[in-house]
């Protein structure tokens, strides 16, 4: 893997190395309360049982995978390292639903720039957003379990990309960056007394600090295709 090699890596969640999850919770079906970021730095957390997601093994491709049951799963990280910073995510994911707000990442709040939240904002359309500096870009219809991989770029002089399976399918020319990203979330957005949450499986997030040049952008990408099986053009 080329992750660790490029700087500017905050955060480095993924499903298959040991060190992932808690022993306890590495077998089929198992709550998930604690994954590991493997960097050392950011770990997330989810101490409510019922708000656990379960591992489930072959998920993705034959990998593993944290399983979110789209009703109350989540897991809390710290988002503060991403406040009025530049950054590159990557998400490997495959959602098992067409439903609207089903949201990867998201914190709570909403006031301008202080809620970023990526995911399916409806069945087909995706949207980067900080909170009223959003944009949405169309993608296919929901078909059953059909993973991708999601990169989205935050460049206070650029603005916003985003990537969908190596290709760039949008930008926007908004570069205000977060001033809060507060009970920053895996699988949960809220919105005022709305919560949002992701329905599906969940393989990789990666999170640089800096929006990261074609290259090396392009070597993640190529790893993440080729574990987990997903063609990139």
């Amino acid at each position: 893997s080329p992750v660790t090699t490029i700087d500017g890596l905050l955060i480095w969640f993924e499903t298959t190395s040991g060190k992932s999850f808690k022993q306890e919770s590495m077998d089929n079906g198992n709550q998930i309360n604690t994954w590991y970021d493997l960097t050392g730095n950011y770990n997330s957390i989810q101490n409510t049982s019922s708000s656990q997601p379960i591992y489930a093994t072959s998920a993705i491709n034959g990998l593993p995978a944290a399983r979110f049951d789209g009703i109350n799963d989540f897991l809390n990280f710290d988002g503060s390292m991403l406040v009025g910073s530049n950054y590159t995510i990557f998400i490997v994911e495959k959602r098992s639903s067409n439903k609207s707000g089903n949201y990867f990442i998201g914190g709570n709040n909403n006031a301008t720039n202080s809620n970023l939240y990526l995911g399916y904002n409806s069945d087909t359309l995706i949207i980067h957003g900080h909170y009223n500096n959003n944009y949405t870009v169309a993608v296919a219809a929901y078909i059953n379990f059909i993973p991708r991989i999601h990169i989205f770029n935050h460049d206070s002089f650029g603005g916003k990309k985003y990537y969908q399976n190596g290709s760039n399918l949008a930008t926007s020319a908004n570069n205000s960056p977060l001033i809060n990203f507060n009970e920053a979330g895996i699988g949960r957005m809220v919105d005022g007394a709305a919560n949002n949450y992701y329905q599906g499986d969940i393989g990789e997030i990666i999170i640089f600090n800096r929006t990261l040049k074609d290259l090396e952008r392009r070597d993640i990408e190529s790893y993440l295709s080729k574990k987990w099986s997903i063609k990139i053009s």
